[in-house]
């Protein structure tokens, strides 16, 4: 091989070997900045969820809740004693 050529490669690796460094630099940097930057835009998804939370509470027209205790104490015990009678009348 012609010492111009292997000089060429020589320098084409070189360059090739920093354009790689350059883009690793970036993206750590980029990296960086998204954990930086991560807090305050939890900050605002909590705000903005917050936000939504309570537009839909206030627009809710049910003042009562759909099962009180009592209903789910007699749906508890109904619901026992159907599976346990069950098995006994097969």
């Amino acid at each position: 091989m012609p010492p111009s050529r292997f000089v060429l490669r020589c320098l084409l690796l070189v360059v090739l070997l920093l354009h790689t460094a350059d883009c690793t630099k970036n993206c750590r940097d980029r990296c960086c900045t998204f954990l930086e930057n991560f807090p305050g835009r939890l900050k605002e998804l909590r705000t903005s969820f917050a936000k939504i939370r309570d537009y839909y509470e206030d627009k809710d027209e049910i003042e009562t809740a759909l099962l009180d205790e009592d209903v789910l104490k007699d749906f508890k015990v109904s619901s026992h004693f159907h599976l346990l009678c069950f098995p006994l009348t097969d």
